[in-house]
């Protein structure tokens, strides 16, 4: 599993009040795509997908 520090361009764009439980990475087209699971207090929380271009998350 990867780490949410390898990729501080998209750190910056979660709530920092979530805790990342998952990060996935996935290669497809020439493209990588970074799956971020993030879990909040009051047990709600939610994917996020997020395409990389550059070392920058779109």
């Amino acid at each position: 599993m990867n780490s949410i520090d390898h990729y501080p361009g998209l750190k910056a764009q979660l709530d920092p009040k979530g805790k990342v439980s998952k990060v996935e990475t996935q290669e497809r087209g020439g493209q990588t795509y970074v799956r971020v699971t993030q879990h909040f207090a009051d047990h709600e929380g939610g994917q996020y997908l997020f395409k990389m271009a550059a070392q920058n998350a779109d």
